[in-house]
C-alpha cells in the first residue's frame, strides 16, 4: 500500500475551432441542377468536414449535392478538435406547373384558369408579373376578372421550395358581327317558326329575358314579341340581331256561287 513516486502530468486544453459559416443552411434545387455546398471557418488551422446524407465523410466542399440533410464541422488538423455542427438541408424544387399556354374568353368578366393534373400536396400561386411580386390568387384553379388581354405566372410550392414559374396568356376574342335577319316576322294565327340557319351556320335564339327559344314560337292576338338571334363563332356568341314577331290573323276565305 505504498504510493509510487509522483509523475508530472501535463494537460493541454485546446481551442475548439470556430463554427463554420455558410451562405445559407437551406437549399432548393431542381432535379437536373448541379449544386455545390461550401463553408468556411475563421480558424486557420482547421479544415471543413462534411457528413453526407449517406454518412460519408467529405473534406472541403460538396459537389453535386443530393437531396437530404448534411452536417458540417470545422476540424483542427493537429488536435482533431471539432467545432459545433451546422446542419444543411437540400430540398427538391417542384417541377414547373403544366398550364395552357394560351386562354381565350369571349368577353371581359369572370373567367376560369387552372393547372393541368395538379398535385394535391403543392400550393399553386398565380402572379401578375414575371418578377413574382404581385399575387393574384392561390390554388390549382382560379377565377380572375379579365378586362383586357394579360399574362399570368404560376408556381408550385412544396416544403418551402417554390418552382420556377410557368407563364400563360389570356386574350379576349373580338365579338363576331350579328346575323342580318328580317326585322319583322308574322305569326300567322299566333304561330311562327324562326329561321334556324344563317349563311349555312346554325342560329341560336334568346328571349328578352335571356331564355332559350324553341320553335315554333307563339304570339297572342294583337301582340308582338322580340327575339334575339346570334351565331356561335369559335365558341363565342356573336353580336345579336333583334327580330320582332307579331300576330297576324289568317285571312278568312269565303266562297259564293250561283245555284
Amino acid at each position: 500500500n505504498c504510493p509510487s513516486a509522483l509523475v508530472p502530468l501535463t494537460v493541454t486544453i485546446n481551442t475548439v475551432p470556430a463554427t463554420p459559416t455558410l451562405p445559407q443552411t437551406e437549399y432548393c434545387k431542381k432535379s437536373y441542377e448541379s449544386l455545390t455546398l461550401t463553408a468556411s471557418t475563421t480558424s486557420g488551422d482547421a479544415m471543413i468536414t462534411w457528413i453526407t446524407p449517406e454518412n460519408s465523410i467529405v473534406n472541403g466542399s460538396i459537389n453535386n449535392a443530393v437531396v437530404g440533410t448534411y452536417r458540417v464541422v470545422a476540424v483542427n488538423t493537429t488536435t482533431n478538435c471539432h467545432s459545433d455542427t451546422v446542419t444543411v438541408t437540400v430540398k427538391q424544387k417542384p417541377s414547373t406547373p403544366a398550364v395552357n399556354s394560351q386562354w381565350y374568353v369571349c368577353s371581359p368578366g369572370l373567367t376560369i384558369m387552372y393547372v393541368n393534373n395538379p398535385n394535391s400536396a403543392y400550393t399553386y400561386t398565380w402572379y401578375s408579373d414575371a418578377a413574382l411580386t404581385t399575387i393574384v390568387d392561390t390554388g390549382s384553379t382560379i377565377r380572375p376578372i379579365i378586362n383586357e388581354s394579360d399574362t399570368f405566372y404560376v408556381t408550385a410550392t412544396f416544403d418551402g421550395c417554390e418552382s420556377d414559374p410557368t407563364s400563360t396568356k389570356i386574350g379576349i376574342k373580338e365579338q363576331a358581327a350579328a346575323p342580318i335577319l328580317p326585322d319583322l316576322i308574322y305569326a300567322c294565327d299566333g304561330s311562327a317558326t324562326l329561321p334556324s340557319t344563317y349563311e349555312n351556320k346554325n342560329l341560336s335564339w334568346r328571349t328578352m329575358g335571356g331564355g332559350f327559344v324553341v320553335n315554333p314560337v307563339t304570339v297572342d292576338n294583337g301582340s308582338s314579341r322580340k327575339y334575339y338571334a346570334f351565331l356561335m363563332v369559335d365558341g363565342c356568341p356573336s353580336k345579336a340581331d333583334t327580330v320582332t314577331v307579331t300576330y297576324e290573323a289568317n285571312p278568312t276565305i269565303s266562297a259564293t256561287g250561283n245555284a
